[in-house]
Parts: C-alpha cells; structure tokens; sequence
C-alpha cells in the first residue's frame, strides 16, 4: 500500500480541519489555557456533539508502553467493520501501515502537543482515501499525559491526482 503524508504542526493546524474539527481544536485549546494539554476529565462531549462519530480516545498504558483504544467513534467503527474498543491501537488502526500510525501517536506523547495528519492512501480495496486526523494530548487523574483524543475524517480522493503513489 503506497501513502503520502502532510503533517501539520502549531497555529497552522486548523487551517486543514473541517468545521467539527475547528471546534474540537478550538474547545481543546480552551481547556488547556496555558497549559501543554488540558485532562481528560475536563472534556465535556456535549461541547463537540458533531464531533463525536468521528472521535477516539486512546490510552497510554505504562509500562511497557502500549496504545489501547478506550472509546470509538461510530464513523470509526463503521471504516473499519468493527468496534476496536478495548484493542491495541496495532490491531485496530486505520491508515497505510502499522508503523507509520504508531509514530503519530508516539509523536503526539514525546512532544505533548497537537499534531495534524493529513494522509492519502489506498486501501486494500484499492479505492484512494484521504483521512484527515487531529491528534490532542490529555492527561489523566495524575497530570501525567495519559489519553489521545483523535478527531479523524475521511474524503474521497481522486486516484488520478495520485497516480506517481503507484498503481
């Protein structure tokens, strides 16, 4: 499977994001006030209702360090076929590999801070998706940055436009 990648970093992310995503980085951004990441337990989900169907809430689980699906979204679930709830993020994920879904989540914990992904690749239908995906650091009841919340959604995309990615 052959992918290309876009990462967004800082003030610029949410020049990428639909208009739920805005409002989940917006609301986001509000709760951390001048903090790296705000906790989870100040995240009201009623605050981002349209949001909802596309977002996930992965845990850090210490040691050794494991990435665990704690909530999915329905639009999550529906893209995969299943409810990864509870699942490793290894055995659960959505994108071009494995490994390049792992970095984005190991790059959201080494650096505390948001990170947008916007990704094109072909499944294994061979249908051309771009999955756009908003990666939000939160902490748990210690402080400690324990959760990532994902807001994801998905667009079609034209294969002609992509065609040096590989038939």
């Amino acid at each position: 499977m052959r992918s290309t990648i876009n990462y967004f970093y800082g003030d610029v992310i949410d020049r990428f994001l639909n208009d739920e995503g805005k409002s989940v980085f917006a609301y986001w951004n509000e709760l951390r006030q001048d903090r790296p990441y705000p906790a989870k337990s100040e995240f009201d989900p009623s605050r981002v209702r349209k949001a909802l169907p596309g977002m996930q809430i992965v845990e850090k689980v210490d040691p050794p360090v494991e990435l665990r699906y704690r909530l999915v979204g329905t639009n999550e679930v529906d893209v995969r076929g299943w409810d990864p709830t509870g699942y490793p993020v290894s055995e659960g994920f959505v994108g071009p590999s494995v490994e390049i879904v792992l970095q984005h989540y190991r790059h959201t914990i080494a650096t505390e801070a948001p990170l947008g992904v916007s990704g094109i690749f072909r499944k294994a239908n061979d249908v051309w998706v771009e999955d756009i995906s908003l990666f939000l650091p939160m902490g748990g009841a210690t402080g400690d940055l324990q959760f990532i919340f994902v807001y994801t959604y998905y667009n079609p995309a034209l294969p002609e436009l992509f065609s040096d990615l590989g038939h």
